[in-house]
């Protein structure tokens, strides 16, 4: 897998943190990504039921599960380790949104509420035993940019979420490089965290 080389700072490189081998599932769902949003609770005769206050989110779900049902094909294994999960969500782009310039959606919905949303989704879908086995996740929220001048050459121009699955076993996470660039704090003092030494 070919990675972006990042740099954060004069002569530093941020060291790229999605795996380094391929990918055990790749796909892309073609619709808008709808987020999680807050249950609600009602009574229904003698019976407690939740749901979603966000009507469209079953079907994503259902989306998300049938398309990553389809990528799996037949025999797969739902992974029972360890999981990398790296999500790209790309958003409608509004109209009031400037139209010359790239712009980040930096407004609702919220991109953990998208993640968590999509997880239920490959969960469903039998990618992985359950949502506890992701250990890392990496997600990105862009528009989908429908000016192919102003798009990067890999990104869609129409609303959609790219998702790949690793399985992380035990033994590549010795190779772990960290993400937060802590080069420069301080050595770490027992009082920081309120513990007298």
């Amino acid at each position: 897998m070919d990675h972006i080389e990042l740099t954060f700072a004069p002569g530093r490189q941020l060291v790229p943190v999605v795996p380094d081998w391929a990918p055990a599932l790749v796909f892309e769902v073609y619709s808008e990504p709808i987020p999680q949003g807050s249950m609600r609770a009602m009574v229904q005769g003698k019976r407690a039921v939740i749901f979603s206050d966000n009507p469209r989110l079953k079907a994503w779900r259902r989306l998300v599960q049938a398309t990553a049902m389809s990528a799996q094909g037949k025999g797969w294994k739902p992974i029972s380790g360890a999981v990398v999960l790296a999500a790209e969500f790309y958003m409608p782009k509004p109209a009031n949104r400037p139209k010359g310039r790239r712009v980040l959606p930096s407004v609702k919905p919220d991109d953990d509420k998208l993640c968590r949303a999509l997880c239920d989704g490959l969960s469903s879908a039998g990618t992985y035993e359950d949502d506890a086995r992701v250990v890392d996740l990496i997600s990105r929220m862009r528009y989908a940019e429908p000016n192919p001048d102003l798009a990067l050459p890999w990104e869609p121009v129409v609303p959609c979420a790219r998702v790949a699955v690793w399985e992380l076993g035990e033994e590549r996470s010795w190779n772990d490089r960290p993400i937060v660039p802590f080069e420069d704090l301080p050595p770490y003092q027992p009082a920081q965290a309120g513990l007298i030494a």
